[in-house]
């Protein structure tokens, strides 16, 4: 199981970060979702080895039916 540092960012600076234990890019992906949607951030990055993994970022709201969240998951088979 890898540890990625988290980043969740409002605006342009970070206003919290925290390591969180995953196994595999999905459930990566989907913790970040759950904190982006309990939490007053708009974008969250997950790094391994200085390197980026994945990132998720809040969609503007107006597009009924579409996912409140885009990400970026390819980045992930890097570290795994």
């Amino acid at each position: 199981m890898a540890i990625y540092q988290c980043f969740f960012f409002s605006g342009d600076q970070i206003g919290y970060w925290e390591n969180i234990k995953c196994d595999g890019r999905m459930p990566l992906t989907a913790a970040l979702k759950d904190r982006l949607e309990s939490g007053k951030w708009k974008h969250a990055e997950a790094w391994s080895d200085g390197r980026l993994v994945c990132d998720v970022s809040r969609r503007r709201s107006g597009n009924a039916g579409a996912s409140n969240f885009a990400s970026n998951q390819s980045v992930l088979r890097f570290a795994e």
